[in-house]
């Protein structure tokens, strides 16, 4: 899966692939206590696209273009891409559902996103047992980003 976006005035393909998913996990996924990878990059990337997070997109773009993109050139490439529209909003919407369809479509995303949500679903059952207001609350949010994410794979 790949779409084309024109970085610094030439057109260039953002591959969706298992070298995407490898880069992601290892620059943007949380560490555990000890310190390790615990390989949710993907998962966390996609929540933030989901949520139309800046930094979910700017994270995407300066990955799948080897990190040498400042942020100028990424800010100037989102601008170019809502540009083709007539509407800003819905070139900016545009933007986040292209990205959204390419890690959905892709074998290698949608595994790590699933394996994301039942992650996910494992930590909700566990703080489910705990009884302070702020548990609850934790439980709410990841349960509500949980249906959004089974909803849109």
């Amino acid at each position: 899966m790949a779409f084309e976006l024109e970085i610094k005035g030439k057109k260039e393909e953002i591959k969706f692939d298992y070298a995407l998913v490898f880069k992601i996990n290892k620059q943007l996924a949380n560490k555990d206590k000890d310190g390790n990878n615990m390989k949710d990059g993907i998962g966390t990337l996609f929540s933030g696209i989901l949520n139309q997070d800046d930094d979910a997109l700017f994270n995407i773009l300066r990955i799948a273009i080897n990190g040498k993109l400042s942020d100028k050139e990424i800010s100037d490439t989102v601008e170019l891409f809502v540009s083709n529209y007539e509407d800003e909003e819905q070139g900016y919407q545009a933007l986040f559902a292209e990205v959204k369809e390419e890690m959905v479509n892709s074998g290698f995303f949608k595994q790590k996103i699933e394996k994301y949500i039942e992650t996910m679903e494992k930590a909700a059952k566990m703080l489910m047992k705990k009884t302070d207001e702020e548990s609850k609350l934790t439980v709410e949010t990841i349960n509500e980003q949980i249906r959004l994410m089974k909803k849109e794979i």
